[in-house]
């Protein structure tokens, strides 16, 4: 079973749909596992030759070109073209998305990642703490604590995490509280 399954929808445009199929493969990671469905929204038979014949020119097994009876829109594409998919993890593009930066995946960590988890974990305590009384929000703030503490002998990299449980997971050390409007 692949990791990721790129999702692309083509509707008489099969110019658009090649140029992001060569920007995901040019973008992605090496050490990715993917496939991508290309799911044609019933389109003109012409134009369905034409990317048909394209797609077999790359000579790639990593690419399925499924075509629709129907034209089924943007949703009812992506939801027909999960059917072919046989992977964890689903990517929707619209078929004029050009990728300029690299796809990573299997836990690697960013910046932006990090600060988007350390907001969920103050959000989660806020809103527990707030509905559901001190008690609970101190019950589940020291059970996330030791999970943390003990996910720390393997991996060190989340000690901020855990520093953040000690302190109590304030509010005010959410970023939405560190944020300046510029004038």
């Amino acid at each position: 079973m692949k990791d990721i399954s790129a999702i692309i929808i083509n509707y008489n445009s099969s110019a658009f749909t090649l140029n992001c199929v060569k920007s995901i493969f040019e973008k992605t990671a090496s050490h990715i596992s993917f496939q991508k469905v290309v799911a044609d929204n019933a389109s003109k038979t012409d134009e369905y030759y034409i990317l048909r014949n394209v797609l077999k020119s790359l000579n790639s097994s990593l690419i399925k070109l499924v075509r629709s009876p129907y034209k089924t829109c943007f949703g009812g594409g992506h939801k027909y073209g999960v059917q072919f998919a046989n992977v964890r993890h689903y990517a929707f593009f619209n078929n004029d998305t050009i990728l300029k930066r690299f796809i990573y995946f299997k836990g690697q960590s960013t910046a932006k990642i990090s600060a988007i988890k350390k907001e969920l974990k103050i959000s989660l305590l806020y809103v527990l703490r707030k509905n559901s009384g001190y008690l609970s929000y101190q019950i589940l703030r020291w059970w996330l604590t030791l999970k943390v503490f003990f996910k720390l002998l393997i991996a060190p990299k989340i000690f901020h995490i855990f520093l953040l449980y000690l302190k109590g997971a304030l509010i005010s050390d959410s970023l939405k509280q560190k944020q300046t409007i510029a004038p």
